[in-house]
């Protein structure tokens, strides 16, 4: 069993996580605030950028100011001044869009709507790494059947196509469904050629 929507939510910048806004089983809808981590560091670097920016920004239109005059019979020197104004421009402009995203970054939300089903450290305080999964994010709505077909069995299969499925475990029993998706290249996964089918589960029942 999986699902189309399932998400490993993970942090962009390492930080103390400061605020914790899902539980294990909640459902939560898209956008909603899920962690922050401690920005006191990431905002001042993003302060610093945006200062930085300003003076570059100041000392290019100094130099722009400078060389009135002389667009077209420019000397080398002054060619070299302006390219070097204008490059650490740009270099203080990169610097605070990076120092933004790493702001960004240290918040967590919910890509879509559906319910937590794990939270790594569900505790305030904790130091959490850029990259490393904090929170598991599902989608029941969007949960599917995986089944494998080999090569001589998948061309008789098609979207749309109403299936049964029989589980080992509950013998007595069967699951309806509905052929979702087949893919067009075969797994990796699986021994020989077999491609994964996709069936939906929704409004199937079990008798």
């Amino acid at each position: 069993v999986a699902a189309t929507e399932y998400a490993n939510l993970s942090f962009e910048t390492s930080g103390k996580l400061v605020e914790l806004n899902a539980a294990e089983g909640q459902v939560v809808e898209k956008g909603t605030l899920l962690a922050r981590l401690d920005t006191t560091t990431l905002y001042a670097a993003y302060q610093q950028a945006q200062y930085n920016l300003r003076s570059a920004q100041a000392t290019l239109n100094n130099v722009y100011d400078q060389l009135q005059g002389h667009e077209k019979d420019e000397s080398f020197t002054q060619i070299q001044t302006r390219a070097a104004a204008e490059v650490a421009r740009d270099n203080a402009y990169q610097s605070k869009v990076i120092a933004q995203r790493n702001l960004a970054g240290a918040t967590l939300y919910a890509p879509f709507s559906g319910i937590v089903t794990h939270v790594v450290n569900p505790f305030i305080g904790a130091f959490v790494t850029a990259s490393m999964p904090q929170f598991e994010l599902l989608n029941p709505e969007t949960i599917y059947f995986s089944v494998t077909a080999d090569q001589t069995e998948v061309t008789s299969i098609k979207p749309g196509q109403e299936v049964q499925i029989n589980l080992d475990a509950f013998s007595d029993k069967k699951l309806f469904g509905v052929v979702k998706k087949i893919a067009f290249a075969p797994s990796a996964a699986e021994a020989g050629v077999a491609y994964e089918v996709q069936v939906d589960l929704n409004g199937s029942v079990l008798d």
